[in-house]
């Protein structure tokens, strides 16, 4: 156990340090994110603490010997992510999630094993995944190791700036579309089955990663069950209907609404969403209002391919992600991200310039001196 007052390294069962007395257990309020002492009902702000079959780790707990919990990054009903330090690498922050339910407990490895053989440049990586008994939970836990993102998630960047602009959406949305293009084409196919805003984080750079495979589908085989998969507006409406099938274009209906409420500023209400799933077996007209009505800003390639995408009956969607993305990026681009194309266009402007200036020198020191 690490000191979080003065940095002594005690042993693992020490409830005081031994260099500064420093009481060591202690736990996150879940609210806030505040260290208090393991025996508080209560956080500095008033909050009220976990009973200790759902109490939060602590500052300073260090976890198989090696992961030193630094700080709360979220909790909710399944579970809670740290940030933590790994101690064989010192420069090296990991998140640790961790799980609270024994009832997914399979569906938790299977997640970790899942995302341990994807790789991926905008797709997180699972490096570790224990059982442990942390000294102020009544059970052991199991915790699953990834890389920390740091950053912000694109349902917090909506929030600041109300809505983004079409370049920024397209930009920022390339490095997902390529991933669930990875996933779709691996065998047996991946489903992520949770694409939305809050799953999808933007490093300082610009650089996103799609997040939180706790519902994924792998083939035929979910890593929990079908209730959980239920969040609208997100969800397609065949993903929370009792007998719904899902495929990779209940992927492309998610990650088109995330478009269009990053496009809009706009979230769907869960009784819209119920309607659009009732307009699947009533026939009944679609109530979404079309994205060229919402933001008329919006160039008109971007919202045929979008609204398009969002179709209720997966079946007058596009054939793959792909096909999707074809349809929402210039065709000039298809093939080669974004970046690669302005690269490349700067590199080849580049490349004539420099041949046209060396063209017209060697022009100059071919002619005779009163031509020059």
């Amino acid at each position: 156990m690490v000191c979080p007052n003065c940095g002594h390294v005690n042993a693992t069962t020490a409830k005081f340090c031994a260099r500064c007395g420093q009481p060591l257990l202690s736990q996150f309020c879940p609210d806030c994110g505040a260290d208090c002492a393991v025996n508080a009902s209560q956080c500095p702000n008033g909050h009220q603490l976990p009973l200790p079959a759902q109490r939060l780790l602590g500052k300073g707990m260090v976890l198989a010997n090696r992961y030193r919990i630094e700080k709360l990054l979220g909790c909710g009903g399944f579970g809670a992510v740290y940030l933590a330090s790994d101690l064989r690498f010192q420069q090296r922050q990991v998140a640790v999630k961790e799980n609270h339910d024994p009832t997914v407990l399979n569906s938790f490895l299977k997640e970790a094993e899942l995302l341990a053989n994807l790789h991926h440049p905008n797709l997180p990586r699972v490096s570790d995944f224990f059982q442990e008994h942390a000294p102020t939970i009544p059970q052991p836990r199991p915790y699953m190791v990834m890389d920390y993102i740091e950053g912000e998630e694109l349902w917090e960047r909506i929030q600041k700036q109300g809505k983004l602009s079409e370049q920024e959406v397209l930009d920022l949305l390339e490095g997902v579309f390529d991933a669930l293009e990875y996933l779709h084409s691996l065998q047996p196919p991946i489903f992520h089955r949770d694409i939305k805003p809050q799953n999808i984080r933007i490093t300082p750079d610009g650089r996103t990663f799609l997040v939180d495979f706790g519902i994924a589908k792998v083939g035929g085989a979910m890593t929990t069950t079908g209730s959980r998969a239920a969040t609208p507006p997100f969800a397609p409406p065949e993903q929370y209907r009792m007998a719904g099938e899902t495929d990779e274009r209940s992927d492309q209906y998610a990650l088109a609404m995330t478009i269009y409420v990053a496009l809009t500023g706009q979230v769907p209400t869960h009784a819209e969403a119920t309607r659009r799933e009732q307009a699947v077996t009533t026939g009944a007209p679609d109530p979404l209002e079309p994205l060229s009505k919402v933001a008329p800003d919006v160039s008109p390639r971007v919202a045929k391919a979008v609204m398009k995408a969002l179709s209720v009956d997966k079946q007058k969607r596009f054939s793959s992600i792909r096909e999707f993305s074809q349809a929402l990026y210039p065709p000039m681009i298809v093939g080669m991200t974004r970046r690669q194309f302005v690269a490349t266009v700067f590199a080849t402007a580049f490349s004539l310039s420099i041949l046209a200036f060396g063209g017209y020198q060697f022009w100059k020191w071919r002619q005779p001196l009163w031509l020059v």
